[in-house]
């Protein structure tokens, strides 16, 4: 092992060092169960038996038997694959997820998106600096949405791609900043995204006459500016987006991720959101706890007859280190249980509307 290795390797650990300590005297501030916590910081390094538990939580959460199945697991290992999702249309499947090496200085230098077609027999396709791609279909056709980092401008791109025609469109939001992670969904045969959750901001894709594309705003707050100064910048919430929506009923439902702050440490929640098409209603679910130094993340979704299809990425730690271990997991739900899950939230939502507006006025 040479110097510059060693070197690294300490600094990691006094990094680990100091956000465990941290993590500890927020927790003694905090009303949180300790006895909770105090299982996770002791609890073994991320592995099979803590991915078991992790799903077990969320079948607390939906009143729905699932499973889980792991793609693949990749510990301390130099490259890794990420964000993995399929989709199918007729005999075909659709596969895309992210391609890290570990190895650089610079990680957006070392990352690409594969995507390809499993039953096809030629090569995979490949996209350079290509980040986090999501799988979805428009007008019956599979897509792929995927983000490029851009240093200059402390910003993403955000580019969409038919899997068909390999025709690509270079989108850019109505505001001066991009941000990431939209959620792609259709209504009326035309191209929707989910811009921000919170607050709820949705943007409608129009070809203009020079087939070029432009994004309109359908619902914004009129206050909102978004930025990107820090990862937990004001202007944006804590809950961001995953997967891609599919139609369910007269609404759209997908897989979110919540985003938590503690001084020097991160992680990721999931949760679940259903937004009707007609009035825009949006519900948001949490479906899993908050699980230090675990960033549990989306990507994909796949609606068949009996089951719904999960596909997310768990890291124990960050990403771009080697000495973090990372899993993709694909986790089945009963479709008929969630959607009576789901039909009952809004049900739910219409009572409590109507409860407050058959209520007599205070004097």
């Amino acid at each position: 092992m040479n110097l510059r290795s060693s070197v690294r390797i300490k600094l990691v650990k006094i990094r680990r060092l100091h956000r465990i300590q941290s993590f500890r005297q927020y927790l003694e501030k905090s009303s949180l169960t300790p006895t909770f916590f105090r299982e996770l910081l002791i609890r073994r390094r991320f592995n099979s038996s803590s991915l078991k538990n992790f799903v077990s939580e969320i079948q607390q959460c939906l009143p729905c038997p699932s499973r889980y199945q792991v793609r693949s697991f990749h510990e301390k290992e130099t490259n890794v694959r990420f964000a993995y999702s399929e989709i199918e249309l007729g005999q075909s499947c659709y596969f895309a997820f992210r391609d890290l090496s570990r190895m650089g200085n610079n990680p957006w230098d070392a990352t690409k998106v594969v995507y390809g077609n499993k039953s096809l027999k030629k090569e995979n396709s490949l996209i350079l600096q290509g980040e986090d791609p999501r799988l979805f279909f428009f007008k019956q056709e599979p897509w792929i949405y995927f983000q490029i980092y851009n240093s200059v401008k402390s910003d993403v791109e955000i580019r969409i791609r038919n899997l068909l025609t390999n025709t690509e469109l270079l989108l850019h939001s109505p505001f001066d900043f991009n941000g990431k992670n939209w959620v792609p969904f259709e209504k009326d045969e035309q191209l929707h995204f989910i811009y921000s959750l919170e607050p709820l901001v949705i943007l409608r894709l129009i070809i203009d006459e020079e087939g070029s594309p432009k994004l309109q705003q359908v619902l914004s707050s009129k206050k909102f500016t978004p930025s990107w100064k820090t990862d937990f910048d004001n202007s944006i919430g804590r809950v961001r987006g995953g997967t891609p929506a599919v139609k369910f009923h007269k609404n759209v439902i997908g897989f979110t991720h919540e985003v938590h702050d503690i001084p020097n440490y991160q992680f990721h929640s999931l949760g679940l959101f259903m937004l009707n098409l007609e009035s825009f209603k949006l519900h948001l679910i949490p479906i899993s706890k908050m699980v230090p130094g675990f960033l549990i993340d989306p990507y994909g979704i796949k609606l068949s007859r009996n089951k719904v299809s999960l596909f997310c990425s768990v890291v124990e730690g960050d990403l771009h280190l080697q000495n973090s271990n990372v899993a993709n997991i694909v986790i089945s739900f009963q479709l008929k249980k969630l959607a009576k899950f789901l039909l009952k939230t809004g049900e739910m939502e219409i009572l409590k509307l109507d409860t407050k507006k058959r209520s007599p006025k205070s004097p």
